[in-house]
C-alpha cells in the first residue's frame, strides 16, 4: 500500500504553529458510491498508466488537531 507523503510547505506563521498532526489513518469502510466510481474510472486509468489497479484501495489521510 502507497501512503502519501507528509505535507510540511506550509509558510510559518502563527495560524500554520499551532497544533499537531495525527497518525495516517486509513478508511477502510467505503460506502458502495465510491466502489462505483473507482469500478467507472479503473479501466481508463489502467490504459493511461499501462498498468493494474486493485478497484478500490483504502485512502489514507491526517487530521490536525487544534490546542485550545
Amino acid at each position: 500500500m502507497t501512503t502519501l507523503p507528509q505535507m510540511s510547505t506550509c509558510i510559518p506563521e502563527p495560524w500554520c504553529m499551532t497544533g499537531i498532526w495525527s497518525e495516517w489513518k486509513i478508511i477502510n469502510d467505503v460506502d458502495d458510491d465510491v466502489k462505483k466510481i473507482c469500478e467507472l474510472v479503473k479501466p481508463e486509468a489502467e490504459e493511461r498508466e499501462r498498468t493494474t489497479f486493485t478497484v478500490y484501495t483504502p485512502l489514507n489521510y491526517r487530521i490536525k488537531i487544534e490546542s485550545g
